[in-house]
């Protein structure tokens, strides 16, 4: 029931006054493409975006982050109403993508106080431990993510993708799961697809995990060989 008293201050923080010498919004270029679909032609003014890595794009998108920046913290209350937001929507801790290898339990895991879920495994023993944390990568302005992980049959190695500042670029990293050491690193997988096309980034990722582990075992790898009849 807790919850619902928050709407009313988040109403109330809505219809807040802001400064009136606030800095106006960055404008977006429009730059009209037509293109003829079976005989309609769709005009799209925003085509331009599609370069996410344009310098341009980057330009734009880091001013509309600066603008929000400073209407949000000229919000009278700002601070009080963080917190209680905070408050009310920190959860527990959160737990997903669980996979079994092996006597091994892995799964991705996030508190109420991190920004980013964390690969960890549960032992034999009954003790968790943690094996991944993307935020060991990060630098200013810019953060990691786990965007997928394979364990190999036995759990003994585990493959995984970590993707820079949310975009579709995994570097793919083999781990010793004991030793929580890196093997080795040794492919980057860009799966940048515009308008929809071509195969997610989830689809693509467990492709080359499935391409990686056929190569393995071509070459005799003893992790991804098949059990003795």
């Amino acid at each position: 029931m807790r919850s619902l008293k928050l709407t009313p201050v988040l109403i109330f923080a809505a219809g807040m006054p802001v400064n009136a010498s606030a800095p106006t919004p960055p404008v977006a270029p429009v730059r009209p493409v037509t293109e003829n679909y079976f005989g309609v032609e769709v005009a799209d003014p925003y085509r331009w975006m599609e370069d996410r890595r344009s310098p341009e794009f980057l330009q734009y998108m880091t001013a509309q982050g600066a603008y929000a920046r400073v209407i949000l913290d000229r919000l009278p209350g700002h601070d009080r109403l963080q917190a209680r937001i905070a408050a009310h929507t920190g959860g527990g801790v959160a737990v997903t993508e669980v996979q079994t290898a092996g006597e091994r339990i892995f799964f991705l895991r996030r508190a109420p106080n991190e920004n980013t879920f964390k690969l960890w495994v549960h032992e034999k023993s009954g003790h968790d431990r943690l094996l991944i944390d993307p935020d060991r990568y990060a630098e200013p302005g810019q953060h990691f993510a786990i965007g997928y992980y394979v364990p190999a049959p036995q759990g003994d190695k585990l493959l995984y993708g970590i993707s820079p500042g949310g975009s579709e670029q995994s570097v793919i990293h083999i781990l010793d799961v004991a030793s929580a050491q890196e093997v080795t690193r040794d492919l980057l997988v860009d799966s940048d697809a515009g308008h929809g096309m071509g195969s997610t980034k989830l689809q693509r990722d467990r492709e080359v995990a499935d391409e990686l582990a056929f190569l393995y075992w071509q070459i005799g790898w003893s992790t991804y060989q098949p059990p003795a009849n």
